[in-house]
């Protein structure tokens, strides 16, 4: 009756991770609309920050960004952010490269619903006149068969962050896809335009720490190797 147990719990804490049809398709349904406040960032006179409704549904999700004066702290005007059906913004952050300021966003495809496809996408803000861009994609999630479902019960697809080139020209953005063992790394530039981009393999005995760029968009990863499951160098 031991090992009966011990399996059964092994299996009921495992469930999220492994199955992704049709358990974790019932379980997105049921994920409520949250909505995630990021922080400030300073573009002169102004604080920017993004603001979004995460909703399973993506016809519920939506992203603005929030425009405030710095000496009143006030709220000036809101951007939404994506309005295509094939562009819905699940999850964002406003970022200075060089001199200009850009929304990031992780843009899902809103037509094909249960796999989450999409990809990692830029918009230029113009701080002067309060305008967005055109958007560019940084990251061809899609073009590597990956998904960008959202969290859910502390599962994860993916997970990702950026990092700057000591000048602060470059922009590298990592993605982690922990079930397809595999990694996405792109570095760009302030215009937006894609130096290098490339998906790689990796075994279950990595976990990733930190990345690094320099000026010439060379980059080094940081991970960790592991023996068995609590031994690690």
């Amino acid at each position: 009756m031991k090992y009966v147990f011990l399996i059964s719990a092994f299996l009921l804490f495992q469930i999220p991770g492994l199955f992704a049809h049709p358990f974790q398709a019932i379980m997105y349904e049921s994920f409520e609309t949250k909505r995630r406040t990021n922080d400030f960032v300073l573009a002169g006179e102004k604080l920017l920050r993004t603001v979004s409704d995460l909703s399973t549904n993506l016809q519920k999700c939506r992203t603005e960004i929030e425009v405030y004066s710095r000496e009143k702290i006030s709220l000036i005007s809101s951007i939404s952010v994506g309005d295509k059906p094939d562009d819905v913004p699940i999850m964002s952050k406003v970022m200075k490269i060089g001199s200009r300021y850009y929304v990031i966003y992780e843009a899902a495809n809103g037509k094909e619903f249960w796999l989450k496809k999409g990809d990692i996408k830029a918009v230029e803000i113009d701080t002067a006149k309060l305008t967005l861009g055109p958007s560019h994609t940084i990251a061809h999630v899609s073009r590597y068969d990956f998904s960008m479902k959202p969290d859910n019960i502390g599962y994860r697809t993916h997970w990702g962050f950026y990092r700057q080139s000591p000048d602060r020209k470059l922009m590298l953005c990592f993605y982690h896809f922990p079930l397809r063992k595999q990694y996405l790394i792109s570095v760009f530039d302030e215009s937006l335009q894609i130096i290098q981009e490339r998906a790689e393999e990796f075994p279950d005995d990595v976990k990733f720490y930190d990345a690094s760029v320099d000026n010439q968009g060379n980059v080094v990863l940081a991970y960790g190797l592991y023996q068995g499951k609590h031994k690690g160098k």
